[in-house]
């Protein structure tokens, strides 16, 4: 697998990140979002699997397991500007493929009418934002319930988890906030580019129903693709299937069909 080109700790606008630079395919450039309440490393090898066919930034916001502890925590907007900074702080005019995964699908489906020009499609994948939990009781037995999909990915999660709560103590408790509560309809709704919504047929923690809202929400240029043995946490953990997967939706533009509001079956 290609090793990352360079890897970087960055300050937009005095608050800190990280991203890597994996490939070297000048005719595809990919963005992949790190979700808030991770970090750089559970994504090192999605990154470099997704670098077999573009060249790709992985980038770690701010509140991530390797950055500075973020006094407060940040709404998917102040996320936006921050990512936007940074972009062009580093010349990168163009994405032609925008991933977002759990806590930073809001922060692209907040970038993508920004970018009408900027970004050619999106992949949300266990987007939170369509079926909040309300409890974190509920989080946690949702996530229990997609485990068996996922290996020994859970138990690393844990760890990374807690150590972010220790670090990143105000962000995760507002993140964690955000995925109780909070829907993104209007987030959604504004949202032109093509979209895809990759989606485990175990990820009970972002929903089963989600990919449904979500497309409906989008419109015409929402297709779901689901992942029949995938979790909350599937590009992670299945890295090369998430990879091909990206790969084999490319030329998916303005021929992706209406959103059925009926349970599609499983794609993979």
């Amino acid at each position: 697998m290609p090793s990352p080109l360079y890897r970087k700790p960055i300050h937009i606008a005095g608050a800190p990140g990280r991203y890597s630079l994996y490939g070297t395919n000048p005719h595809h450039t990919t963005l992949l979002i790190v979700s808030p309440v991770a970090g750089l490393s559970a994504y090192e090898r999605t990154a470099r699997e997704l670098a077999r066919h573009s060249r790709v930034y992985l980038l770690e916001l701010p509140g991530g397991e390797s950055t500075s502890r973020l006094p407060e925590g940040w709404d998917p907007d102040r996320y936006a500007d921050w990512v936007a900074n940074w972009m062009n702080s580093i010349g990168l005019t163009h994405i032609h493929t925008l991933i977002g995964h759990s806590n930073s699908g809001p922060v692209v489906m907040e970038l993508a009418p920004r970018w009408p020009k900027r970004a050619g499609r999106l992949i949300l994948a266990g987007s939170i934002g369509a079926e909040p939990k309300h409890t974190l009781l509920r989080v946690i037995l949702a996530y229990a319930r997609g485990v068996t999909s996922e290996g020994t990915f859970p138990l690393r999660a844990f760890w990374i988890l807690l150590g972010n709560l220790v670090k990143q103590t105000a962000s995760l408790c507002h993140q964690r906030k955000l995925a109780l509560d909070k829907t993104f309809e209007s987030l959604a709704s504004r949202v032109n580019q093509p979209t895809i919504l990759l989606w485990g047929r175990h990820d009970y923690l972002a929903g089963l129903n989600a990919p449904h809202r979500f497309a409906q929400w989008i419109g015409a240029n929402a297709r779901i693709v689901w992942r029949k043995t995938g979790g909350h946490d599937w590009l992670i953990v299945e890295p090369q299937t998430f990879a091909q997967t990206v790969h084999d939706q490319k030329n998916l533009g303005n021929s992706i069909p209406p959103p059925s509001l009926s349970p599609a079956p499983p794609s993979l």
